[in-house]
């Protein structure tokens, strides 16, 4: 008799949901060793790996063909073009597609192995030019992999005499697996057991990508040695890069006075700067361990000189900046505007001026014409003019109230104004009643070039001739000081080349 059973449509949604729910609880098949954001893990390898996973070969030839320049030999063997004894062609995954064997014992064998005894990855070779273990990665952290920390236990299990040309393996490493894409990353050797660690860095390894890394063993002249693999680990990391600096004045190919201040500009992505040593050619200057990075050259001597910057951060990773080339000259050029002041106040006083040298502004001053007893160096490069020429800045301070003093500009080893004219009067302190003339200047900035003699030169010689011997105890300037867009030049036929100091 036939049942025909009837089953409702509730029945077919509620089956086809408890199928999906089961499918999504089998765990994902890998066809290779997964590299999440944490890595491998430890490969402890205590079972036999699957073929997927780890694969061999045994490369045609025999031992004579790798023996004199094994990394040349081996390397050519790995390239496109290989040589006439690996009949089988470049090198490809596809060729490496033999499963490792199981032996409880260090053996000798064409193909890498599987030792039980030991729980590691073997190889030693024989009757070929070399042994080929491969193990296959996939990049299963859901992002790009740049860099990769490759960390395992090499051990040469038969310790004794042995004549392999590489005491350990060749590694190699590929994305494709493709004909001459293997990369060399270098020999990993051992005559007895140590910890080997590299870096496989700059990968661009795609997430879900396949990564293919060899270890190839020379078949050496007997006894080979038997080296075994152990605890591997494959893990990204983001590198600690070093600093960068760079020296941001002086410029390359400047010429600057014999007293000069040197800045640079480090940073570091990871850590802190510690310090920025100053170097002409060989020769340390000096160091700065803060922010901005400084160093004042006193007495340079004259000529040419090759400038660098070295950074060194806080995890000991240093960087050394681009030479930059001057040549310095004795003197401090010559005077292009003022000495002009700025920024006045009962105890303090500010000088500017430009000179066509670049160096160390100096100001030297004091009550008396003939003592300038006191002395003050710029502490930062002067800024380099608009047009030509580098801007000096100055601020005197604990100057004392309503007094005047003398001064003279220029540089450690030279002057560039001095004298009876050059001084200034402090501001008397607040509330101070005393005679006070003020020189008020508005819409002077025709420079003197109106051809009927009105403009700014008339003004000025007008006022001079009725100020006589009393010099104004403040000019002020309204507006429209130089015409048309007050431009740098524009300020110096406007200003400075009128009211001179």
């Amino acid at each position: 008799m036939v049942r025909i059973c009837h089953f409702s449509q509730k029945f077919f949604e509620t089956a086809s949901l408890l199928i999906a729910l089961l499918v999504s609880t089998v765990a994902p098949v890998h066809s290779a060793i997964p590299v999440s954001v944490s890595g491998t893990g430890t490969l402890t390898f205590d079972t036999l790996p699957s073929v997927t996973e780890w694969a061999t070969m045994s490369m045609p030839g025999a031992n004579s063909d790798i023996q004199t320049y094994p990394d040349a030999d081996m390397d050519l063997a790995m390239s496109a073009t290989p040589p006439a004894y690996v009949t089988g062609g470049a090198i490809t995954t596809t060729q490496i597609n033999s499963a490792l064997g199981s032996k409880t014992n260090s053996a000798t064998s064409t193909l890498a192995y599987w030792r039980s005894g030991q729980k590691s990855l073997c190889t030693q070779p024989t009757g070929n030019s070399m042994t080929l273990l491969m193990g296959k990665f996939q990049n299963t952290s859901g992002g790009t992999i740049t860099d990769l920390a490759v960390s395992y236990t090499l051990t040469l299990v038969s310790v004794g005499g042995v004549a392999d040309e590489i005491k350990g393996h060749r590694i190699y490493y590929s994305k494709t697996g493709t004909a001459g894409s293997w990369t060399v990353v270098g020999n990993q050797t051992t005559l007895n057991t140590r910890q080997v660690a590299f870096n496989l860095s700059s990968l661009a390894w795609a997430n879900n990508d396949f990564l293919y890394v060899i270890w190839a063993d020379d078949n050496g002249t007997s006894p080979d040695g038997d080296y075994s693999i152990d605890n591997l680990s494959l893990t990204p990391f983001t590198p600690v890069t070093g600093p960068s600096v760079a020296i941001t004045s002086q410029a390359n190919g400047a010429n600057v006075g014999t007293n000069v201040v040197i800045e640079a500009a480090a940073s570091t992505t990871s850590g802190s700067i510690s310090s920025v040593s100053f170097y002409d050619g060989a020769n340390l200057l000096g160091t700065d361990t803060t922010s901005p990075y400084t160093y004042a050259w006193m007495g340079a001597p004259v000529g040419a000189h090759a400038l660098t910057a070295v950074a060194l951060d806080s995890n000991s990773l240093s960087a050394t900046s681009p030479v930059v080339n001057v040549t310095t000259a004795a003197g401090a050029g010559t005077l292009t505007r003022g000495p002009y002041l700025q920024k006045a106040s009962p105890v303090q006083m500010t000088i500017r001026w430009r000179n066509s040298l670049q160096n160390i502004g100096r100001v030297k001053y004091g009550i008396a014409s003939g003592n300038l007893d006191q002395t003050v160096d710029e502490s930062i490069a002067p800024a380099l003019a608009p047009i030509s020429g580098f801007d000096h800045e100055i601020t005197l301070s604990g100057l004392s109230p309503n007094t005047t003093y003398f001064y003279s500009i220029g540089s450690a080893d030279d002057v560039l104004a001095s004298g009876a004219d050059y001084t200034f009067t402090t501001s008397p302190t607040p509330g101070t009643v005393q005679n006070t003339r003020i020189w008020l200047l508005g819409d002077a900035g025709t420079a003197g070039d109106d051809p009927l003699d009105t403009g700014a030169k008339a003004v000025r010689d007008a006022f001079y001739n009725w100020t006589g011997a009393r010099t104004p105890n403040l000019v002020v300037e309204l507006g429209d000081n130089a015409y048309n867009t007050g431009t740098d030049d524009e300020y110096q036929a406007g200003v400075f080349d009128i009211y001179t100091t």
